[in-house]
């Protein structure tokens, strides 16, 4: 099995809720690294200096690598860069390293195992997690589709990317990645099953909490300026470049902040139908826009919301997704 070194930041505390409303958080942190350990892969946690003694203190088996920058002025906790946690992606010895997220429970060793085993050097597999209630309990386990949250790759593949100032733990990020990835030449592979359980949390308000939503969203635009050649060869592509390029042009300076913020979790959702690559999707495309319609502040945003998923459904019927 091709072992990977797997790069993530884990946080020093973090809050998880079993079903009877107790904290697990620790302990189902513990288990999630365990998960990947146990599998025979190597896991390096890259944190700010403070929280990296923390880290190494509860995790003997974790490599734990101290950095002085971190996000902790700006947004009121230690969050690594991305950019720091590439350069030690690109700096590795391995064959082939991987991101992930620490809170990801590797439930599916086996699949992951023969999906590396197809590993060329110049593609990136990626996929998306199953959220569920109870990890030795996943049954009514859904797709998260808002986001991607894992990758595996070749260090040289991450040489040299720019600082965009994306954080691990926030937005964006994640499809900015394989972007850029994509218009260096790599080729995009997603995972062909679900590799990863979460225990569900509540992230229903991240744009409106994060103070750098917006900042990360713009950034993501810049990289969509050229044409794409995005996965996949489904007549899918044919309506989501329409969509992205629609996208920008409500983004140049005419979207008031609360209509960028659902246009931009709009466009999270589109693409991540279209790079997973599953019409199944669809439907939970739609159970999860029509959450964020409930949660509009008021009648405009609720209307400016709802005419979007009825863009994304009549999309969906064209293609027969829906």
């Amino acid at each position: 099995m091709p072992s990977l070194t797997l790069f993530t930041s884990i946080p020093g505390s973090v809050k998880r809720l079993d079903r009877a409303g107790r904290d697990i958080g620790a302990a189902y942190l513990r288990r999630c690294v365990a998960s990947w350990i146990e599998a025979g892969h190597r896991v390096v946690s890259v944190n700010g200096t403070d929280e990296a003694t923390e880290v190494a203190e509860q995790y003997a088996a974790v490599e734990v690598r101290p950095i002085e920058r971190t996000a902790l002025e700006k947004t009121g906790r230690p969050l690594v860069y991305l950019a720091d946690l590439l350069r030690e992606c690109a700096a590795s010895p391995d064959v082939l390293v991987g991101i992930i997220n620490a809170d990801l429970y590797l439930h599916a060793s086996t699949a992951l195992q023969q999906q590396l085993a197809d590993a060329d050097g110049t593609s990136l597999l990626y996929g998306q997690r199953l959220d569920v209630d109870d990890i030795d309990e996943p049954g009514g386990a859904s797709p998260y589709v808002s986001g991607l949250d894992y990758f595996f790759f070749a260090p040289a593949m991450v040489r040299e990317l720019p600082d965009e100032g994306f954080l691990l733990g926030e937005t964006w990020w994640d499809f900015w990645l394989p972007i850029v990835l994509v218009k260096r030449g790599h080729r995009l592979r997603p995972a062909t099953t679900p590799l990863v359980l979460h225990l569900r949390h509540d992230e229903s308000s991240i744009a409106h909490r994060s103070s750098t939503y917006i900042e990360h969203f713009q950034a993501f635009a810049r990289s969509l300026s050229v044409r794409l050649p995005l996965p996949g060869t489904q007549p899918w592509d044919l309506q989501v470049r329409p969509l992205l390029a629609a996208f920008l042009r409500h983004n140049r300076g005419t979207a008031s902040p609360i209509e960028q913020i659902y246009l931009s979790q709009f466009l999270s959702l589109a693409l991540s139908l279209y790079v997973a690559q599953d019409p199944a999707l669809q439907a939970s495309f739609a159970r999860g826009w029509r959450g964020l319609i409930e949660q509009a502040r008021d009648a405009d945003a609720r209307q400016f919301a709802a005419a979007l998923l009825d863009t994304a459904m009549a999309l969906g019927m064209a293609v027969g997704l829906a």
